[in-house]
């Protein structure tokens, strides 16, 4: 979540050369910063967390339709390494949201598991710890790309494959709705 920021191709790079994948979910104003990031992805896909971070349960029809059309306006949805999922910032939802987004070309996708990685106490020591919490199929992890927590976001993504790994499941980018 959050980025793509200036260290997320050497993220992706990282990503891809560790054999980990996953959905990025960007905001479309940081994409709007770096419109190459797209051919950066590699065996990664990325799809939309909003045009900007902003909590959806707060804002009106009209301002979410604002945030969709800025979103259309970048014009990345025939990217084929670009999926319709749209994961709402914070997780904040409001009735209708589903509706419009799908009116918008848009998948709704909430998480199931979010580690506190943003917290400068947090410690990859966690993913691990809650292991039994997480590690179930279909789970929709989330970690969040900032690039003064780069180090501990790699070492969580290498604690998270090894231990999908050790159980039989697999990390992986969520399937295309295209």
């Amino acid at each position: 979540d959050d980025g793509p920021n200036d260290n997320t191709p050497n993220l992706l790079h990282w990503m891809n050369e560790n054999q980990i994948q996953a959905t990025h979910f960007w905001l479309g104003e940081k994409i709007k910063q770096r419109p190459t990031v797209f051919s950066q992805l590699g065996s990664q896909v990325a799809a939309f967390h909003g045009y900007t971070h902003k909590k959806y349960s707060r804002l009106s029809d009209f301002e979410i339709q604002e945030e969709l059309n800025q979103l259309d306006s970048l014009q990345v949805l025939h990217l084929p390494e670009f999926q319709t999922w749209f994961r709402p910032p914070y997780g904040a939802w409001k009735p209708g949201l589903n509706k419009r987004l799908t009116q918008n070309g848009f998948h709704l996708i909430f998480w199931n598991f979010m580690f506190k990685d943003w917290l400068p106490d947090f410690s990859p020591d966690e993913i691990s710890r809650r292991k039994k919490e997480w590690l179930k199929n279909g789970v929709v992890l989330v970690f969040h790309d900032k690039p003064e927590y780069k180090d501990r976001l790699k070492e969580s993504l290498l604690r998270a494959k090894l231990i999908c790994t050790e159980y039989n499941f697999e990390l992986s980018c969520l399937p295309s709705l295209k």
